[in-house]
């Protein structure tokens, strides 16, 4: 017994090392899979929000006769939105943007885990005030590590705005209530990460009837699943 205590004495150091390393792996597998999106859906799922959705005070890509929408809430310094601009919402422009079929319209969820992602917003929103939304909001997600207010205004310059109107706008918070406006709706449809997109048709209203939601950073291939069969519908 005394050989078998001495044994347990001595590897006991041992197992509550390889027990801590074990929860703070489980740990840090939880905090990212929310840190700012995912790379599978979430294991709460954002249910179709049973009314229309107002799209009309958002920035949107694509022609006005396209009767599908894509609505994204997005964060700018969400890693994993900024892999599906880059990547997959790339290939949605192409193959269905471009070609009339499809609006992508975006909404502002800046997660208050991302010290930057509010002050990018804000910037983003202010270039949409002056119509370079998209321009700003491609290489806000092309240099996702220089998000500084500095490098936000080199942004800003680089796409052409004017630059005493920006500094104004983000001075005076211009941009602030628009932001607020869609992160409270993104609450109260249930939308805790980023990127979440919802997919409809437009209404002869402007506003969007939600069929599909789509979480988290998924493939072009996806996308093209939910949305043929929405396009091929009269």
């Amino acid at each position: 017994m005394a050989i078998i205590s001495a044994l347990r004495s001595r590897w006991r150091p041992i197992f509550e090392v390889q027990k801590t390393v074990l929860m703070l792996g489980a740990a840090g597998a939880m905090l990212w899979q929310h840190r700012g999106g995912v790379t599978r859906a979430p294991e709460k799922k954002v249910a179709v929000p049973p009314q229309p959705i107002d799209v009309q005070a958002a920035p949107t890509r694509g022609m006005p006769t396209a009767r599908v929408a894509i609505v994204e809430y997005s964060d700018f310094q969400c890693p994993f939105c900024g892999r599906v601009a880059r990547d997959t919402l790339t290939e949605i422009d192409r193959a269905y943007v471009d070609t009339g079929r499809v609006r992508l319209v975006f909404k502002n969820l800046p997660l208050s885990m991302h010290k930057f992602a509010q002050g990018a917003a804000e910037a983003a929103m202010c270039a949409s005030a002056q119509h370079e939304f998209w321009p700003m909001h491609d290489l806000i997600f092309a240099h996702q590590d220089k998000l500084s207010a500095a490098d936000l205004n080199v942004v800003a310059q680089t796409v052409g705005v004017d630059v005493e109107a920006f500094s104004r706008c983000l001075s005076t918070g211009q941009a602030r209530a628009q932001i607020s406006a869609d992160a409270s709706e993104g609450e109260r449809l249930g939308i805790e990460s980023t990127p979440t997109f919802l997919v409809g048709r437009y209404q002869t209203d402007g506003r969007v009837r939600v069929v599909e939601v789509i979480q988290g950073a998924t493939s072009a291939a996806h996308f093209k699943d939910v949305l043929d069969p929405l396009l091929a519908q009269r």
